[in-house]
């Protein structure tokens, strides 16, 4: 799937929630275009995405759910590979 694609994909989804908790449907598309960015080099782009979809799935769904747990992994993964392994990834998920 292309960014595009994954993009226009997340916000189909968005646009046809009628309620707050269909925004759980956008953390697919949003895990999507992270693994898009990441392939294409954009780490950081793909961080910002994928922090945003366990951010999502963590006000919908608690923080113990265990779906957040491969994407917190490969978030990891994300920040190891741009170097980014300090305080600023603690901070992110206090």
């Amino acid at each position: 799937m292309t960014n595009l694609a994954t993009a226009l994909a997340l916000i189909a989804a968005l646009a046809t929630c009628d309620s707050a908790w269909c925004i759980e449907d956008a953390v697919e598309p949003l895990t999507a275009l992270a693994n898009a960015l990441s392939a294409a080099g954009q780490h950081a782009a793909a961080i910002e995405a994928l922090t945003r979809a366990v951010g999502i799935l963590r006000r919908s769904a608690g923080l113990y759910d265990e779906r957040q747990y491969s994407l917190l992994s490969q978030l990891a993964d994300l920040h190891s590979l741009s170097g980014d392994t300090g305080v600023r990834f603690r901070q992110a998920f206090r």
